[in-house]
């Protein structure tokens, strides 16, 4: 009998094993084929990592996990999926551009698995530890904007004709990746039919210029680079021409 008695039993150093009770109970085995590596790497405002840590039961009795975050340097990381699964998801997002951001440091998470009705089958657990490496820090993109053609108030683009749009010459220092949004907006005028946009997240947009009620118009459009979890925009006015009904439309 074990009553009133503990055994401690330190497996490795990212594996410790609880066993309280009055008899001995199967105590859960880590099923290493399918769990996460012990260390990860990361860049503070990148995407979040996906962690799985399952494990088996000997006894074949349920078994129930929650994870937490031991040591946050950070300050930021949290989990983006609920800690009480075999799987989870913690995002390491960005603080600030002024912020000091402890690069090469790391941020330590515990997985546990334990006996999910230890009344029954005894208060049994195994927890693993995981690092997480703070690579760098993600910066932000700079979205830069190609009309074509280009427009000015002394080089409108006619009614009928079509103008696109291109970010292929925006900058992101970093390698995650980006997704293009493109929004136009109506500053002056106004127009017949709707303006449609085409292409309204890729990295080329573009419109038919409609007929006009007014004279002229003036639109914005506006292309917002996501990368990571943050945002840049950037916006490209579009000087569009006199409306001369019954003639040919000129710049």
């Amino acid at each position: 009998m074990l009553r009133g008695r503990c055994l401690v039993v330190l497996f490795s150093l990212v594996s410790i094993v609880f066993s309280c009770g009055e008899a001995a109970a199967g105590t859960p085995v880590w099923t290493e084929t399918d769990i996460t590596p012990a260390r990860l790497t990361t860049l503070l405002m990148g995407w979040p990592l996906a962690f799985r840590a399952p494990a088996t039961d000997p006894d074949g009795h349920e078994l129930s996990f929650s994870w937490r975050i031991v040591s946050d340097p950070t300050g930021v990381a949290h989990f983006d999926r609920s800690p009480l699964s075999s799987t989870t998801l913690v995002a390491f997002p960005w603080v600030s551009s002024t912020a000091v951001h402890p690069i090469g440091s790391s941020v330590w998470l515990e997985a546990t698995a334990s006996h999910a009705h230890p009344e029954v089958d005894g208060i049994v657990s195994v927890s693993r530890l995981f690092e997480v490496v703070i690579t760098g820090v993600n910066q932000p993109a700079t979205p830069v904007i190609v009309a074509d053609p280009p427009s000015s108030p002394e080089n409108r683009i006619r009614v009928g004709e079509g103008v696109s749009f291109s970010s292929e010459s925006s900058i992101d220092p970093d390698p995650i990746g980006m997704r293009h949004e493109w929004l136009v907006q109506t500053i002056s005028g106004m127009f017949a039919q709707p303006l449609a946009l085409f292409g309204s997240e890729g990295t080329a947009a573009g419109f038919t210029v409609p007929d006009m009620v007014t004279d002229t118009a003036e639109v914005s459009v506006t292309l917002l680079l996501v990368d990571g979890c943050t945002s840049c925009g950037n916006r490209s006015p579009c000087t569009l021409p006199v409306r001369r009904r019954g003639l040919t439309h000129l710049r």
